[in-house]
Parts: C-alpha cells; structure tokens; sequence
C-alpha cells in the first residue's frame, strides 16, 4: 500500500493540469491489483500462486488496499484542482466521500472509513473551489460530523477547530446569498464554538480574522462596524489572558479590520482606520512583531482615506499615510515597502478629491514610484507603473480644474507625457481605459466646458492635437466602441468626418451617422482592420 501511495502522491503534488486524473488512474490500478490479490488468495487457498501476481509471499504483509491515506492524497489533488478552476472539483470530492463510506460500512472495512480528517480535508476542497455555494456545502458537511459523532456512532468524526475554521473559510469566502448574509452565519458559528465550552473546538485567533475577513468582503450595511468589534473583542481577550495565546489579534487581523473600513465609505471610517494603523506602528515600535503593519494595512487605510466623504483633505491624508510608509519601510520595517496597488490607490485619492491641480500632484506620485525604483537603496522595490497607474494619471488630468487656459495646457502636456511614457514602458501596455481617458482630457482640457454645442468646430491648433492623439490610438490598435463614443461626445459632425476621413468606399457622412447619437450600434466594420 505505501508503494502505491507513493505514487499517487508524486502525482497529486504535482504542478500538472492533469495531476487528479494521473493520481485517480493510479488509484484505480491500485484497487484492481488488489481485487486480483484476493481473488487468488481464494483460489490457491494458502496465499501462494506462482507467477501470477506475486510470488509465495504472505498477502498480509504485501497489501494493496487503498486505504484513508490513498484518499487523502486523491482529495488533496482535487483541491490543488479546485484552486486552480476546475468547477467540478468539489463534486469529485464529495462523490469520494460519499463512496468510501458506503464501501467501508459494507465491508467492515476500517481502512476505508473516512474519519474527520479526511471530512475536514473534503471542507477544505470545497473552501477553496469558487463553488458560489460552498459555504452551505462545507456548514452541511460539519453538521453531518456533529450528527454522526453526537449519536455515538462515530467517535472519530468529533469536528475540532481546524474544522470549524475551514467552514468559517467557506463562509467568508462564499458569493453574496440572496436574503442570507454569510458574514452572520460566520459569526453565529464562531459564537457557538465559543459557548460550547469545548476546549478542542475553542476559537482562535484564526477563527476570529476569518470572520473578520468575511464582514470586509460582505458589502453588508455596517460590515466595517462588525469587524472592529470583533477586533476589540479579541483585544479584550488577549488583554484579559483569557484564552492564553489561543486568541491574539495579529497583522491579519487588524488588516482585515482596515480592509473592512475601507471599503465601507461611511462617514469617519477614514479616522478610524488612520487610528487601528497607528495602533499597529505604535506596538511594533514597543517590539509587538505579530502586529507589524504590512504594504496591505497601509494600502487599506489609504483606500479608506480615497473612499471617504472629505473631499478637501482625502489628497493630503493620502500622500501623508504614503510618506510614513516609505519613510517607515527604510528605517525599520521592509514589509511597509509600498507597492504598485499603493501607488494607484494614492492616485485614485488624488482624483476623487478637489484639489485643483490634480495632474501635477499624479504625476508627482509617478514620479515617486520611478525614483524608488532607480535607487532601490537595497531593497526589493516593487513599484513600477503599470496601466492602471497611467491611466489614473490621465484621469486626474483630465478632471483638473484649470481657471486658465495656460493651466489647462500644462495638464493637457502632462496627459501627452505620460500617454508616451506608457506606450515607452517596458514594463505594461496600453489598455482599453487608456484612451477613453486621454480623450477625457482632450474634451474638458482642449475642447472645454465653454462649447456647449456639438455643432461648433474645434480650433484648428487643438484639433491638431486630438488628431496626434487618435493617431497614436489607430497605432496602437486600440480604437473601439468606448473611443468612438468617447469622441462623438465632444466633436462636431464636421470634426469627427475630417477625423474619420478614410478611403473606403462608404462616404465620410455614412460613417458619421452611424456614430450619431441617434444610432444605437456603431459600426467598426466600415474602418480599417488595423485601427
């Protein structure tokens, strides 16, 4: 049986896409070479039958039966599966379930019978599949060891924490049910676990940042006030020494906590995120390792800041939390070292806020992330730009509030600036927001908000502009319905035909029409393949 096992776990761990397939042929195999052992056994009666299946050896000392390790190893591939996407993972899984149990009744046979580690290992498949239902599927599977342990059939299918915390898994990570609010069931279980006064299904401090984690990813109406009480509940715990070190709020924790408040965009989650942060810098400073701050924690405060109310400030309180964070990731914690999605999300706070001159202070960020980059000062710097970057900067140009024609420019020249250094980077592409963007930019920087009618013609010198622009865009072979549309916003049906001047057969005029506003569909077909 080892041998066997041997086998089908080099190809469970496997990195192949057909790794559960190898390791179920394996274990197929494996039962009919055993069926064939007992046939002859029979048959020969003392266990020996020459050149067959094995020479006079003793059957009991060589078996073959797959046994709960040859089931584990196959669940454990279905798993890696399930994470990868296959949709029919956990299906497998249970059908395996539900089959050695069937067998190992029939039989008598204890080497089948799934005990709860390989019902925990089944629940730990289905928490990590993208099964929308897997958290009613894991919570059956639990009640179904608590039913057949409670009744005293099966002793060992007593559920243990690491059960209940792949159910919590499941739960917290489980699509939005209609009318059945996941995170709440996740704490109703987490309630339970703690009242039954159970040491060996006693909640700890994995359990509680599951839960944590489920509320942030709710979108429920007061998800982000769940979370800090729980926070404070573990807190309170820990302070109390009342479940040793089972219960210590850790950097999880607390950023579960701030990725609950940031998303949340109720008024003061900001200041309360700015607080739990400073709570954390505060004890790593006093030597608390488990809670240091991580380029997440900080991330999340950041995107709480971006989604908060306070227009005014949400620039300035960004940028700051940033400075802090470089600052802190060179003197003492590298794990603070801000990366691409911090970056972005500065920019995002940057756009969202009423700072007049945004397209300065976007570039200023780029400019930050290139300069960390050049110099490194020794550590693994990943903050390059990617797309999302560049186009955030083109968005905060084009929504600068320029109350001059010569500030209006400098943010038009920075838009044109960093178009080119995205199509220059080695790093990323332009994409399918790139240029909707930009021509934000040439409608509210060039075109302005003066022109109210479509009918009136652009200037010639900006014209010449947003041609370079759609030029630039036809290059890249980025022109779609979104630019398309994007243009017809804000150019005259005369601009828009010198704009769109082919020679194709199809006149200028029919090309515009079919951009009208009038028309519900444009068509592609009729401009070059290339654009």
């Amino acid at each position: 049986t080892t041998t066997w096992n041997s086998v089908i776990e080099a190809h469970a761990k496997s990195s192949g896409r057909d790794s559960v397939e190898r390791a179920m042929r394996i274990l197929h195999k494996m039962q009919s070479y055993s069926e064939r052992r007992k046939e002859l056994k029979k048959t020969n009666g003392n266990g020996n039958s020459r050149g067959d299946v094995d020479d006079s050896y003793s059957y009991d000392k060589y078996d073959c039966q797959p046994d709960k390790v040859s089931m584990s190893l196959i669940i454990s591939a279905l798993t890696k599966s399930a994470k990868r996407g296959n949709t029919q993972a956990t299906k497998q899984a249970l059908q395996i379930l539900d089959r050695i149990d069937s067998i190992s009744d029939q039989d008598n046979n204890d080497l089948m019978k799934p005990d709860a580690i390989i019902y925990t290992s089944v629940m730990d498949c289905i928490a990590k599949s993208n099964d929308p239902k897997k958290g009613e599927k894991a919570m059956d599977l639990l009640r179904r060891m608590e039913t057949l342990h409670g009744s005293g059939e099966r002793d060992d299918l007593k559920p243990d924490t690491v059960a209940y915390n792949t159910v919590l898994s499941a739960l917290a990570s489980s699509g939005a049910q209609r009318n059945n609010c996941r995170a709440r069931e996740a704490e109703d279980l987490l309630n339970s676990m703690e009242a039954s006064g159970d040491e060996s299904i006693a909640p700890n401090t994995v359990s509680y940042s599951t839960v944590i984690s489920a509320w942030a990813k709710s979108g429920e109406k007061g998800s982000a006030d769940a979370a800090v009480r729980l926070l404070r509940r573990m807190e309170r715990l820990s302070a109390e020494n009342m479940c040793g070190q089972r219960v210590r709020p850790n950097t999880i924790s607390y950023t579960s906590t701030l990725d609950a408040l940031s998303r949340s965009g109720q008024k003061g989650a900001s200041e309360k995120a700015m607080e739990i942060l400073r709570q954390m810098e505060d004890r790593f400073a006093d030597g608390e390792d488990h809670v240091r701050p991580n380029a997440y924690s900080y991330s999340s405060v950041i995107m709480a800041i971006a989604n908060g109310r306070e227009k005014d400030t949400i620039s300035i309180q960004a940028q700051e939390v940033l400075r802090r964070m470089i600052q802190t990731s060179r003197d003492s914690n590298p794990d603070a070292s801000p990366n691409t999605v911090v970056f972005n999300t500065v920019i995002k706070a940057i756009e969202k806020s009423s700072v007049q001159n945004k397209a300065l202070e976007a570039q200023g960020i780029v400019d930050v992330m290139n300069h960390l980059c050049e110099t490194r000062d020794g550590h693994d710097v990943k903050a390059h730009p990617n797309a999302r970057t560049y186009n955030g900067v083109l968005r905060c140009c084009a929504f600068t509030n320029g109350t001059t024609q010569e500030e209006n420019c400098a943010a038009f020249e920075i838009a044109m600036n960093t178009l080119e250094e995205l199509r220059d980077s080695k790093h990323c592409l332009v994409d399918m927001y790139t240029y909707p963007a930009i021509f934000k930019a040439c409608e509210r920087l060039l075109v302005g908000t003066q022109r109210k009618h479509r009918g009136v013609d652009v200037r010639k010198e900006d014209i010449q502009k947003i041609r370079r622009v759609f030029d630039l865009c036809c290059e890249d072979g980025m022109l779609d319905l979104l630019v398309l549309n994007s243009l017809s916003n804000f150019l005259s049906r005369n601009d828009l035909s010198n704009l769109l001047e082919t020679k194709r057969e199809s006149t200028v005029e029919e090309e515009v029409e079919e951009l009208s506003p009038s028309s519900s569909k444009v068509d592609l077909k009729s401009l070059p393949q290339s654009w």
